[in-house]
């Protein structure tokens, strides 16, 4: 109970919810993949340099303040970011990732939809075994990708990631598409700091609660125990199949 309580605590970082805008793209194999076009273009260095850069704001007002006000605006200096040329490169790396993850899984591509069928008919299955699962899986491809960011603590790994994913909408609405009917909710990122105790199950659980919040952070939950305790245990064993694919 403990380590429910705990998760329930859990500061997700949230971004913006946008309705989906579809850009035309400079390289041909990101045309015609929706989740892809409604993406912001691809930031230029002076996009990341804007987006990224903050600077402590400091009014000539300020300056004429006694010394003693003056030395707590002093404090402002902290919020100070400066891109750095390695910031640059995490952004180019961030945003291939990102769509290059979104290759395999485009919603207008047959193979998309093979590969929700199969993943419907494993869960369906009352034992399926793992042989059968790899063969089921094994001509499915896949365009996901990773990145580690490695650097001793206090250097700024997490203010760099965090400033960089904040450039990209969190959650994308999709209503309509090439004059047709597309109703899909896009998430493109979510932040999830590791488990405070190292376990598998705790990580599930902030993943799902994070994807919560972040679809449903409009509405106004009664945050019960009784609540917390139904959707951690409830949402991991009979909606995580559903909400793997779907996202």
């Amino acid at each position: 109970m403990r380590s429910l309580e705990r998760n329930n605590d859990i500061v997700v970082l949230k971004g913006d919810f946008e309705k989906a805008s579809y850009k035309k793209q400079d390289l041909c194999e990101y045309d015609n993949n929706p989740f892809i076009e409604a993406l912001p273009p691809i930031f230029d260095e002076d996009d990341v340099l804007s987006r990224f850069l903050v600077t402590p704001n400091i009014s000539r007002q300020d300056k004429l303040s006694e010394p003693n006000i003056r030395y707590h605006m002093l404090k402002r200096v902290k919020n100070f970011i400066q891109p750095l040329p390695v910031h640059f490169e995490v952004e180019r790396r961030l945003s291939t990732l990102i769509r290059r993850g979104y290759l395999a899984r485009n919603p207008l591509d047959k193979t998309f939809f093979e590969r929700i069928r199969v993943l419907h008919e494993l869960r369906e299955a009352e034992e399926p075994s793992l042989k059968n699962i790899d063969e089921r899986l094994n001509y499915i491809r896949s365009t996901a990708d990773s990145l580690s960011i490695i650097g001793i603590s206090g250097i700024g790994k997490t203010t760099a990631i965090e400033r960089l994913l904040l450039m990209y909408p969190q959650v994308i609405k999709h209503e309509e598409y090439a004059q047709q009917p597309f109703n899909r909710t896009q998430i493109v990122w979510l932040k999830i700091d590791c488990p405070y105790d190292g376990s598998l199950s705790t990580l599930c659980k902030s993943f799902f609660k994070a994807t919560w919040d972040t679809l449903f952070r409009k509405i106004r939950i009664l945050k019960s125990r009784y609540f917390h305790n139904a959707f951690a245990y409830d949402i991991t064993s009979k909606y995580v199949w559903d909400w793997c694919t779907s996202y």
